[in-house]
């Protein structure tokens, strides 16, 4: 795999969020080596409780990538068939594959079409909770990689919107964010578009039970509705 930028080998210990933006990596990478998508998500707390949180609020955990995983999503994909955990791609922050991933499907429930994250555990601590990077998209279709014969997912450009519907799938209204980056038009290692405004979206999920607002299912889909016209697409 081509030599990339590397997670942090020894973590610090910070006390403002705004000490990691030169800390933390900004892209990931394929395993080839290319650039995938940038980081657009921090998570502060430890791993049971951001499956808990997730898990309770209608995310499903993907499955690891293996024969049998890929087999049934390619399936699923071709056939326009229902895989609420199916895998993902490897991705790559330095060297490190990611640690966990959760998906949604749309009110379509079909594996072509989710929210998906990807999520790496840094070595840092802010005010002793742990610090996870991550990324946030939405796969709006399944075609060809470019320039390849595989089949891959295809995300919607607009990274900003995504990170507005998980805060609203927590049920957290009033989310922080954190300036990472320049905001930047770019291609991905598989061809797509995105557009990133440089903010990655913050979540605290550090406490085994949260204030946040029930979100139902209907009031998700009325969400759907107002995206951009890409998120429609099939």
């Amino acid at each position: 795999m081509k030599k990339t930028k590397s997670l942090r080998i020894f973590g610090h210990k910070v006390r403002k969020l705004e000490d990691l933006t030169g800390l933390l990596p900004k892209y990931t990478f394929s395993a080839k080596g290319k650039q995938m998508e940038p980081i657009n998500l921090i998570i502060l707390g430890n791993l049971k409780n951001i499956e808990d949180h997730f898990l309770d609020r209608g995310w499903y955990e993907a499955q690891k990538l293996r024969f049998r995983s890929a087999l049934k999503g390619l399936w699923a994909g071709i056939f326009n068939k229902s895989y609420p955990e199916g895998p993902f791609a490897s991705s790559f922050l330095g060297t490190k594959p990611f640690r966990i991933g959760f998906e949604r499907p749309t009110h379509t429930n079909t594996f072509r079409r989710r929210h998906h994250l990807r999520l790496w555990k840094t070595p840092h601590k802010l005010k002793g909770k742990c610090v996870w990077a991550g990324t946030i998209s939405y796969d709006k279709s399944i075609g060809r990689e470019s320039g390849g014969f595989w089949p891959t997912h295809h995300v919607a450009p607009t990274l900003s919107w995504e990170q507005s519907f998980l805060a609203r799938s927590l049920g957290i209204k009033s989310p922080k964010h954190l300036r990472l980056s320049h905001p930047e038009i770019k291609q991905s290692s598989n061809g797509d578009t995105y557009i990133s405004d440089g903010w990655a979206l913050v979540l605290d999920l550090s406490q085994k039970k949260l204030a946040f607002e029930e979100v139902h299912n209907d009031a998700l889909q009325a969400v759907m509705q107002r995206a951009p016209a890409h998120y429609h697409n099939n």
